[in-house]
């Protein structure tokens, strides 16, 4: 019985080492990793030729023959934003031996902040307040040179924002606020008319007044005009793929305008002054409602960017009218004026957009528009207080120009 025992152990042992002999036999032949050159990196490190994605040390001779391109290691395919890999990137035409090889997502959504320079006129709100004639006795006597109108110029303006994403792991969606200032001033100056009997009429005198037949030696014309955005929005991803995205943004808008105008008449040949001023204000709120698209410009970084949104606001516009004569000192006509209305607003802009390879700092510039429709303007407001009819006081003002940015993003 020992015997037997003994005969089973021993048959036990030679058949444990034959199998080990076996494995041992195949597995150098299929992964070779003590058969490398000695020159390879990797001669003692048998565990590091797996991690640079090299299977065995053929492998590792023909990722190093003449001409050849070693295979990347795990992973550096993919960009860290978790977009395409580098091969169908920007850098396309280089191998992807390290991850910094290639750039993040650009269409992705980021938590930053933005500042935003623009340059903006506005149209549709010009303002005629004198004429050059020549006689005396107000409107009716002889035109005899300029009308003096106060148009307002370029100025420049700004807008502030933050963008806020709430799951960085799902950069789909973002939350916006922003903030937007517009100022704007002009001033216009018209004397009388050259020669014997010149002189200056205002076209802002309401007729009932005893000045309004006036003339003047010079008028004097300053004009005002600003607005102030507030904006929060929802902004989610629509569509991507590799070289365009869209987005869908919803949220609310606070708006609020101002204009002041406030013309100075010198009387022709007397002491005094007939002031006649008027201001304009409306504030409002509603929904806003928007697309914004970016199409990328072959494998730069560069995109052709525009973006376009609607606002429905609904608010109240108070607007006052006063004729004061410094001569007597007394206040020859005034109007006070308020009117609920709805106010939409269509902007829209276009232009060039650049996003640094880590996705970190972003800079456009374009051309930006937009339209106030349904406003009461300062022009339409007075010719309202001189017929006395308030009924059909509406008119579409434009704000147009150019606008930089630059957005430095988490």
């Amino acid at each position: 019985m020992r015997r037997c025992r003994t005969l089973f152990g021993f048959g036990l042992v030679v058949l444990t080492l034959t199998a080990a002999t076996a494995v041992g036999q195949q597995f150098s032949t299929n992964y070779q990793f003590l058969q490398y050159p000695q020159s390879s990196p990797y001669a003692s490190r048998p565990a590091d030729l797996l991690a640079s994605g090299y299977v065995s040390a053929a492998d590792y001779e023909s990722a190093n023959s003449p001409g050849a391109i070693p295979p990347s290691p795990s992973g550096a395919a993919q960009n860290s934003g978790g977009g395409t890999g580098c091969g169908q990137n920007s850098c396309s035409s280089e191998p992807c031996c390290a991850a910094p090889c290639c750039c993040d997502d650009m269409f992705e959504h980021r938590t930053g902040f933005f500042g935003e320079f623009l340059y903006l006129r506005a149209f549709g709100v010009d303002v005629s307040h004198g004429i050059q004639q020549n006689g005396v006795g107000g409107l009716g006597t002889v035109p005899a040179g300029d009308v003096g109108v106060a148009t307002p110029e370029f100025e420049p303006a700004y807008r502030v924002g933050f963008r806020w994403v709430p799951n960085p792991c799902n950069p789909c969606s973002d939350l916006s606020v922003t903030y937007t200032n517009y100022t704007s001033s002009t001033t216009n100056s018209l004397s009388a008319a050259p020669g014997i009997g010149g002189t200056t009429a205002s076209l802002l005198l309401d007729p009932g007044t005893v000045t309004s037949a006036s003339t003047f030696s010079q008028l004097n014309a300053s004009y005002r005009i600003d607005f102030q955005l507030a904006d929060v929005a929802y902004n989610v991803l629509l569509r991507s793929c590799d070289n365009y995205a869209v987005n869908f943004g919803i949220g609310i808008r606070y708006a609020h305008m101002q204009q002041d105008f406030a013309q100075v008449g010198l009387f022709d040949g007397a002491v005094g002054a007939e002031d006649t001023s008027t201001g304009i204000r409306f504030d409002g709120a509603g929904l806003r409602a928007g697309l914004d698209g970016q199409w990328r410009i072959g494998d730069s970084r560069f995109a052709i960017y525009g973006n376009a949104n609607i606002s429905v606001i609904f608010g109240e516009f108070s607007s006052h009218y006063t004729q004061f004569n410094t001569t007597t000192d007394t206040i020859e006509a005034q109007s006070n004026w308020s009117d609920d209305r709805c106010v939409p607003i269509l902007d829209y802009e276009v232009g060039l957009k650049w996003t640094s390879c880590n996705d970190h700092w972003m800079a456009s510039a374009g051309y930006y528009t937009a339209f106030w429709f349904n406003e009461v303007t300062t022009g339409q407001f007075v010719q309202a207080v001189q017929g006395a009819d308030f009924t059909n006081v509406s008119k579409t003002m434009d704000f147009t120009g150019f606008t930089s940015r630059l957005e430095y993003r988490f």
